[in-house]
């Protein structure tokens, strides 16, 4: 369901509720419509923008946004949870597409903060050795559940014994999950997913591989704001295409590169590579 649509529904419902019910409705109409319209012009407003006027303005933006935001949550959760009585499939849907908008927002400001930090160098990266072996099985266990709830069928290779990696193993699982969920996502039910890490030379190849939607040759992938909203497994869950650009961004200051590959309907692989923390032979 598109946010047409969901405001379409969402007026159906309006009329034909009592007074009060009808109110509440009306605030979750009208909040959806302004954080729709915030959203639109953030994307729009931030970009062109130099850092030295960006801190502020992102946040007067934020002080207005999350008060709106945290409303419109609490009162779609609210309804869905019966407030109002009980919910057929297509008013659910449509409360679903505005939590899902609100998620994003969400999604978007804590990405746009740490982004923020890493462009005017604020960010402090906590760079040591550590396992990347425990550090890919710490990750799946944030995902485990979604794979199984998906029938995903998931394999790990992972060389033996693998060097200790350089970098903030913080930031480091955080770029994990977000491949990870990503594959998980983005696979239709009964997928396979490939979760790998090589050793070459002087740095260890981290791999998420998956039998997803894949990517086509138009797909930005890895571009601030860019979603593949074109899919239908995309539209139905949130995010501010901000995830990858951070990831990328992040993996430089860390000494390592983001690479990503796939076919349309047949899959992709995302990849990252970090330097280990000994000393290597090999050229």
């Amino acid at each position: 369901m598109q946010y047409a649509q969901a405001i379409t529904v969402l007026r159906k419902m309006q009329a034909a509720a009592p007074p009060m019910a009808a109110a509440r409705i009306e605030a979750v109409i009208d909040l959806m419509i302004d954080l729709f319209d915030e959203n639109a012009a953030l994307r729009t407003r931030l970009q062109p923008l130099p850092q030295a006027t960006l801190d502020p303005l992102f946040q007067q933006t934020v002080d207005l946004l999350l008060p709106a935001l945290t409303s419109l949550r609490g009162q779609i959760r609210s309804l869905r949870d019966g407030g109002l009585g009980r919910l057929n499939s297509e008013q659910d849907d449509a409360l679903h597409l505005a939590e899902l908008q609100a998620d994003t927002a969400f999604d978007m400001i804590d990405s746009l903060f740490t982004l923020m930090k890493v462009e005017s160098g604020v960010l402090q990266l906590h760079n040591e050795a550590f396992d990347g072996e425990a550090t890919i099985y710490r990750a799946w266990n944030w995902v485990k559940d979604r794979a199984d709830a998906r029938d995903h069928k998931v394999s790990m290779r992972i060389d033996d014994p693998l060097p200790p990696v350089l970098g903030d193993p913080i930031q480091v699982l955080t770029i994990l999950v977000d491949l990870m969920e990503n594959a998980v996502l983005y696979t239709p039910n009964g997928g396979s997913i490939r979760v790998t890490a090589d050793t070459l030379g002087t740095h260890v190849l981290f791999g998420v591989e998956d039998t997803g939607i894949g990517i086509s040759p138009d797909d930005r992938v890895g571009e601030a704001f860019w979603r593949g909203v074109h899919h239908p497994l995309v539209r139905q869950h949130p995010g501010g295409g901000l995830r990858l650009y951070l990831d990328r961004e992040l993996l430089h200051l860390m000494g390592g590169e983001l690479f990503f590959s796939g076919e349309p309907k047949e899959g992709s692989t995302f990849s990252f590579t970090l330097p280990t923390a000994v000393p290597s032979d090999e050229p």
